[in-house]
């Protein structure tokens, strides 16, 4: 419950009632980022896929002072990424209607109030920008990721699309 209080989620279900699983699962989880981050500490492999979410939820971040934790900023940036991967061809319809459904259900936010367009300009600002482009991390079907090398505006002209 003390994981919930900090991220400001109210779940559907009580975790009280799980709380035995959900730790084994968040330890289980805990030990193969360590792993992961172990055999690839620069990012340039299999860890920058634990980066879903993150590029939307890093400007997310910025644009609100703050003040939207980063738990929160990571689901409507997942919530983001699937929509692009959608309108880009890159995974099927029922994706992001899947996570959004999904996510409600855990409690968590999935509706992002920043402008497309003033996320671009906070993503062109982040730390792993690489001539200009960002390595989005998108999903393509559930439990399947890739990376695509975006420029932050060709990821809005597709959002837009």
């Amino acid at each position: 419950m003390e994981l919930l209080s900090k991220v400001n989620v109210k779940p559907a279900i009580p975790f009280k009632d799980y709380s035995e699983e959900l730790n084994g699962l968040v330890a289980a989880a805990a030990n193969i980022k360590a792993g992961i981050a172990g055999r690839d500490p620069e990012e340039h492999g299999e860890r920058r896929l634990l980066n879903l979410g993150h590029t939307f939820a890093h400007a997310i971040e910025k644009l609100s002072g703050e003040s939207i934790s980063h738990g929160n900023a990571v689901a409507m940036g997942i919530i983001l990424a699937a929509r692009l991967a959608v309108k880009a061809g890159w995974a099927e319809k029922y994706l992001e209607s899947t996570l959004v459904k999904d996510f409600k259900a855990c409690g968590l936010p999935v509706e992002c109030t920043f402008s497309i367009q003033d996320m671009a300009e906070a993503m062109k600002k982040d730390k792993k920008a690489d001539g200009g482009r960002i390595h989005f991390v998108i999903p393509t079907g559930i439990g399947h990721v890739e990376t695509k090398a975006l420029t932050p505006e060709e990821a809005i002209r597709l959002l837009e699309a």
